[in-house]
Formats: structure tokens, C-alpha cells, sequence
């Protein structure tokens, strides 16, 4: 007697065929949905290079002009990166099939998030940690070592945390990503 389970596995599986009018409603759906997530990074980038370009020029310290300037210069790393890796490729502007196109910006917002850490969380790290410097040289010079650390501490350790979330949500996304390109192969 034959196992049910055994001849349900060996059943062969016909490719699910997805049709042209999906792939390219799922294409415009990607191109727009990374257009916003861009126009809300630019958005935050600029709001970014303002707040900390104004307390450059206002800072009465050195150090702290110096932090506040190196994140100026992450900030602007970080959105010429988010240009060139993640920017929405129109797919009207492709020459490619539609499934082609498609598959290709997967893959490359796939790539983008998973290096996340590379091109957008490492170009900030220098400017925060001398941010950080110049903060607790401050108030450990008019409130001594012990009140500096128990005031900037807890905020380098929410930076911390904050960045690993972003770490750990983009290489969530990456995955959901590879997971998609996987499904999209397997139908064609």
C-alpha cells in the first residue's frame, strides 16, 4: 500500500504562470513605493543637514563644530548613496521585458538594504561618536566625569540600539526581498 503523503510529494507541480498585467502593476507598485521611501530619507537628510549645520555655526566648541560638520558630510554621503543604490528606476524608461525590469530593481533594493550598514549607518558613525565626545567633554568639564556619563551614555546607547533596528529591519527587508526574486523565478 502507498502512502498518500509519499504520491502527493511525488506529484509533479506545473509553474504558476503570472500574468504580464500583474508583474507590471507589481513593477509600478515597487517604483512607488521607493520613491516614497526616497522622498522621505531626502526629506529627513535635509532636515538633518539644517538642524546640525546650524549648531556647527552656533557651537561654541571646536570639537563640537567638528562633530556637527562630519555629520553633515555622513548625511550627504548617505543620500548620494541612497541616489545611486536605491533611487526607483522607472520602468517606462527600461528597455528590458517587464518581468526583467522587475526582478532587476528587486534584486538591487535587495542589495541596498542588505549592505545598509556599509553606504547608510557607517558614514554617520564618525560624526556622532566625536557628537557624543564633544557632549560629554562639556558636561564633564563644568559637572565632572561622573554626571557627563550618566547624561550622554543613555543616549549613545539608544543611538546604538536605533541603528542596529535599522540594521536589523533592512536585512528583514533584503530577506522578504530574495523571498519575492525566489517566488517571481519560480514562476517563470
Amino acid at each position: 500500500m502507498t502512502d498518500p503523503r509519499t504520491m502527493w510529494a511525488s506529484q509533479a507541480i506545473a509553474p504558476m504562470r503570472i500574468a504580464p498585467e500583474m508583474l507590471e502593476r507589481r513593477a509600478r507598485g515597487l517604483e512607488r513605493r521607493v520613491a516614497w521611501r526616497n522622498a522621505i530619507e531626502y526629506g529627513a537628510g535635509g532636515a538633518a543637514v539644517l538642524l546640525f549645520g546650524a549648531m556647527g555655526v552656533r557651537a561654541p566648541d571646536a570639537l563640537l563644530r567638528i562633530a556637527c560638520a562630519a555629520i553633515v558630510l555622513g548625511v550627504l554621503a548617505v543620500m548620494c548613496s541612497l541616489h545611486r543604490r536605491g533611487a526607483a528606476r522607472r520602468l517606462d524608461a527600461s528597455a528590458a521585458p517587464v518581468r526583467d525590469h522587475y526582478r532587476a530593481e528587486l534584486a538591487r533594493q535587495r542589495d541596498a538594504l542588505a549592505a545598509v550598514w556599509r553606504w547608510y549607518l557607517a558614514p554617520l558613525v564618525p560624526g556622532l561618536a566625536v557628537f557624543f565626545a564633544a557632549l560629554w567633554r562639556s558636561v564633564a568639564a563644568t559637572a565632572g566625569a561622573t554626571a557627563a556619563n550618566t547624561a550622554i551614555l543613555p543616549a549613545a546607547l539608544i543611538a546604538v540600539a536605533v541603528f542596529a533596528g535599522i540594521h536589523w529591519l533592512n536585512r528583514a527587508a533584503a530577506r522578504r526581498l530574495s523571498a519575492a526574486i525566489a517566488a517571481l523565478d519560480a514562476a517563470s
